[in-house]
């Protein structure tokens, strides 16, 4: 994919937000306008927009997309959504396509940093969004699927309509099958971890075509798109993010600052200095500067912060 239209799927999905301002839109212009190849690749955008199956012709047209018009529809969603996948298909892949900017506002259910979010689904099935988490819903005659486009769900799953269907829990790595369960999945990028708190799963890495391991109450594994990890016994406490809190028994203060720093909205570091102080406890996640405060209180640390949102820990 050229550099103009990478720019011009952008624009396309930025200008679709709830909150685009005038300036955002002036800009627009200005880089429509600027060169040719601009120019050809909006065109492209509004095409391939175009020919969707119940779309309006003029949804990509950015005259229907100035400020203060009625929030995204599921007809422009829809078609944001098809673009994309169509991009994804062409050029960039079906894994670049879900990493690019706009995954979080096609996406069902989103989470924005330090939210978290109860979904009940059409089926009974519980799903609990953690911090900056996104997930799509697909649910067919065939299989209940939700996509996990990023961060951590915990599932219970539903015995209301469809039930009796396959429940599928989809990452990039791969797949995550339900057998009657309440189960945990985190993705860390490279690979997912999967928690199984009651009932049992069956995980199956994106390049295999057969299960390749199966988990049960107590266990817990990770996996990416080739491998499954060994079963291990599940930590106490794994669940306990639902409660919003983290738990800690001796994690070194640089794993624990990157665990607190997905709840904080800016940037938290740790000094290399003090990376390996063991801390333990349970920490209310609600508040990251009343955490911050009991962790100068307690441990041989101070807070050096060039703003409430750039804060690093130094030795004390």
């Amino acid at each position: 994919m050229s550099d103009a239209l990478k720019a011009a799927t952008q624009w396309y999905a930025r200008l679709n937000a709830d909150d685009v301002s005038e300036a955002e839109y002036c800009a627009f212009e200005e880089w429509k306008q600027a060169s040719t190849d601009n120019s050809a690749a909006w065109h492209r955008i509004e095409s391939v927009a175009q020919q969707f199956d119940g779309i309006a012709p003029a949804i990509g047209k950015a005259t229907l997309l100035r400020p203060g018009e009625k929030p995204m529809s599921p007809e422009r969603r829809r078609a944001l959504k098809q673009l994309g996948v169509l991009a994804a298909a062409s050029s960039i892949g079906w894994l670049g396509y879900r990493h690019q900017p706009w995954q979080t506002m096609l996406a069902d259910y989103t989470t924005g940093t330090g939210e978290q979010r109860d979904i009940l689904l059409a089926d009974a099935t519980r799903v609990i969004l953690n911090t900056d988490s996104a997930i799509d819903v697909v649910y067919s005659e065939q299989s209940r699927t939700v996509v996990l486009l990023k961060g951590e769900i915990l599932i219970e799953t539903g015995h209301g309509a469809r039930s009796d269907m396959p429940f599928i829990l989809q990452t990039r790595q791969g797949e995550v099958r339900a057998l009657g369960t309440r189960f945990g999945v985190r993705d860390y990028g490279d690979f997912s971890t999967v928690n199984v708190f009651e009932g049992a799963v069956a995980i199956t890495p994106a390049s295999q075509d057969t299960e390749q391991r199966r988990l049960h109450a107590g266990e817990t594994a990770s996996f990416g798109k080739d491998h499954v990890s060994g079963a291990w016994p599940l930590p106490p406490g794994s669940d306990v993010w639902i409660k919003r809190i983290i738990s800690a028994t001796n994690m070194p203060l640089k794993d624990f600052i990157a665990e607190l720093g997905r709840y904080h909205r800016g940037i938290l570091r740790c000094d290399p200095a003090i990376a390996e102080l063991a801390v333990s406890g349970a920490f209310p996640v609600q508040d990251t500067q009343a955490v911050l405060a009991s962790l100068v209180r307690t441990y041989p640390v101070r807070i050096e912060a060039r703003t409430r949102y750039w804060i690093t820990l130094k030795p004390a």
